[in-house]
């Protein structure tokens, strides 16, 4: 069985100041490590609710 793990990257993965922590990165590494695909996705939630 595949596992795969998905983020929403501004004020999930990276910080406010757009900084992608150390501690990130290694646990992003260690995911790839074990066989587990990630997916990240940068939602512009204003617009989406706009379109609502």
């Amino acid at each position: 069985m595949q596992k795969i793990v998905f983020f929403d990257i501004d004020g999930t993965l990276v910080t406010e100041n757009n900084h992608l922590p150390q501690s990130t990165k290694q646990a992003i590494n260690e995911l790839k490590a074990n066989g587990i695909y990630q997916s990240s996705q940068l939602v512009d939630h204003q617009k989406c609710l706009k379109r609502l």
